[in-house]
């Protein structure tokens, strides 16, 4: 039995899978997410880790464990000290409170040469703009800094007792040469950030220590991780994930960059391999949010079409628009409207910002010929009939979706290459569906409202 963990923003899901793939035991515990401000989010590594130890006591009650390896949120921010301590809680992947130091990140190295080493342009959620607003802001922790990890990679530190990382999680910290898979020392220089900090790169799939008699291996980021798990794992392909963000990962067998900063280069969880990845910050959060706010509404009550448009903007942006000043927004609203229109404005909505990210891809002469859906959202049918008009692209929904779990297990069975026999359901393109009038104007509202975004502040 291997044990795939994933340390995800609502809590840690652990899969016990066998050396065919075959799922045998789940286990999962929730954790709190703080918002101690306005465009903040933190979380405390301590409830990480707790989850996860709690999840494997539970899987291995009954069957011998042979390995573990994780998946992880990516993009967080811990800091330890001398002695491992957590230093201040962890600053997650979708806090916005780092525009000052993202800008701060561009002018000391270049737009153009951040995107040449990292495969990025500055962002306010990625992890070297959250390092620099502890040392503006909280010079002090800064001072008894000794580590920098990301979240899995706390979480395996304090399992075994090995300071590591891996490059698909690496990768999104943008302190990460995705040419040479290193640390940039060019940019670490600029930045002020001794490398020192910073923990080993090894494989994906590597062994990186024990727990107790069981083997741990390195793991990959959630998006590397959940790809291998439905089978995303070469040029051409492509997942269509539909978690508490939306993203859209490519796998590519060149480093190809986006000039423009819309989408981003990584690197997968597989050897020598890059992914292009776009991320919507608000997907099934959208839907969350809308039906707590006006309660469950059944299929039936979602008409087929609507008037109303929904710009998906609730933790403000990140592609194709890096925007965290960009806010929610429903327009056309009458006095007529009903929730059930509301909701099918949601769904589009979503979709139409993937959208927006998927014509980038073409533009950059990516070739997609499959679409796999993955995540919470893939199980709502209408949705992905929704995706698959708007994208103009055919969607797959395999029957085992475990999520980036059970690719963090496969990583530790077979390097992340075993196949996988998997059933799908294939939504295609309803040939009565004409939303070009539509998506141009979700498009037109976003570069109307720029500005008054940034006024709303």
């Amino acid at each position: 039995m291997y044990i795939g963990i994933d340390v995800g923003t609502s809590g840690v899901k652990a899969l016990a899978v066998d050396y065919q793939g075959t799922v045998l035991a789940e286990h999962s515990v929730s954790y709190e997410l703080s918002a101690p401000r306005e465009g903040w989010a933190e979380q405390n590594p301590r409830d990480w880790l707790d989850a996860a130890v709690s999840c494997i006591a539970k899987l291995t009650e009954t069957e011998k464990c042979a390995g573990i390896s994780f998946s992880g949120q990516m993009h967080g921010l811990v800091l330890l000290d001398d002695e491992a301590v957590v230093l201040r809680p962890a600053i997650i992947w979708c806090d916005q409170r780092t525009s000052k130091e993202a800008a701060e990140l561009t002018e000391l190295i270049g737009a153009e040469r951040l995107a040449e080493i990292t495969g990025s342009q500055a962002m306010t959620g990625f992890t070297a703009a959250k390092i620099l607003w502890v040392k503006n802001n909280e010079p002090e922790i800064w001072a008894k800094t000794r580590h920098i990890l990301l979240p899995k990679d706390y979480v395996r530190l304090m399992l075994t007792g090995i300071v590591s990382t891996e490059p698909s999680d690496a990768a999104g910290t943008q302190l990460f040469d995705i040419n040479s898979l290193d640390w940039s020392d060019e940019i670490l220089e600029k930045l002020g950030i001794p490398r020192k900090l910073l923990p080993e790169i090894m494989r994906s799939n590597a062994e990186t220590g024990r727990y107790g008699d069981i083997r741990v291996f390195s793991g990959g980021a959630d998006n590397a991780c959940g790809a291998i798990g439905v089978g995303v794992t070469k040029p051409g392909s492509a997942m269509l994930s539909i978690g508490t963000s939306g993203v859209i990962l490519a796998p590519v067998d060149r480093a190809v960059t986006d000039p423009r900063g819309r989408i981003h280069t990584l690197c997968s969880a597989l050897p020598g391999q890059r992914m292009l990845m776009s991320c919507t910050q608000s997907a099934a959060l959208s839907v969350k949010w809308f039906t707590e706010l006006c309660g469950d509404i059944d299929y039936d009550d979602i008409p087929d079409s609507t008037n109303v448009v929904f710009l998906p903007y609730l933790n403000g942006e990140r592609s194709p628009h890096p925007d965290p000043n960009a806010k929610g927004v429903f327009f056309g609203l009458t006095a007529n409207t009903t929730r059930g229109e509301m909701l099918r404005a949601v769904y589009e909505g979503v979709a139409f910002s993937q959208r927006e990210c998927l014509d980038v891809f073409r533009e950059l002469g990516v070739e997609i010929t499959s679409l796999t859906a993955t995540g919470g959202g893939a199980k709502n049918r209408k949705w992905l009939q929704i995706f698959a008009d708007i994208l103009g692209a055919a969607i797959e929904a395999p029957e085992l979706d475990q999520g980036a779990a059970y690719g963090a297990a496969l990583l530790a069975i077979d390097n992340g290459q075993l196949i996988i026999d998997n059933e799908r359901t294939v939504y295609v393109p309803d040939s009565t569906a004409d939303y070009t009038r539509k998506y141009e104007l979700y498009k037109e509202l976003y570069v109307k409202l720029k500005t008054t975004f940034e006024r709303l502040g």
